[in-house]
């Protein structure tokens, strides 16, 4: 299922935040690819998700590239990593509800997030300060084969991202 640009502004919060901020620039999400040396492959699945209910993030390796390529203020990348958070959610809950409704959670939540996001920022650790996440491998390739394996990648760095928010003694085992 996708959605019309006229109906819904993006299904991937985060994809879309990132648009926003480079639209502020007068810039795309294809300008990540020449300007901060995103693969290709990984540039399309964003823009592609903005289309349909696939939900790609930034690693956080390649999200610092961005941050510096694009000299993101502190604040935008704070809306980035509530949005990824948003994202996370939205991805968790369209696999429980309809996809319409886990939209528009996400969207609702997100100011929320965001807010929870900025309070946090002076933590150590956190969504607030994402630093210290073990890079992930990146896995770049046209075949078909591996999209399966990449949608898996995806779900598995929002899993990342809303892991590294829970001190570890918390953390399911």
């Amino acid at each position: 299922m996708s959605i019309e640009s006229d109906d819904l502004p993006g299904w991937n919060i985060f994809a879309r935040e990132l648009a926003s901020l480079l639209a502020k620039r007068k810039l795309r999400l294809g300008h990540l690819n020449d300007r901060a040396g995103i693969h290709p492959q990984k540039v399309s699945r964003l823009q592609r998700s903005l289309r349909e209910p696939k939900f790609s993030v930034l690693s956080p390796t390649d999200l610092e590239k961005v941050q510096r390529a694009f000299t993101f203020s502190y604040e935008e990348m704070l809306r980035l990593r509530a949005a990824i958070l948003a994202t996370a959610i939205e991805e968790i809950l369209m696999s429980r509800i309809n996809l319409q409704d886990a939209y528009i959670a996400a969207q609702q939540i997100f100011p929320t997030l965001l807010q929870a996001v900025g309070k946090g920022a002076s933590y150590p650790s956190g969504m607030g300060a994402i630093k210290g996440i073990a890079p992930v491998l990146d896995i770049i390739t046209e075949d078909a084969r591996l999209e399966d394996l990449l949608d898996q990648l995806d779900v598995a760095l929002l899993h990342l991202y809303l892991a590294s928010g829970v001190s570890p003694d918390r953390q399911l085992r």
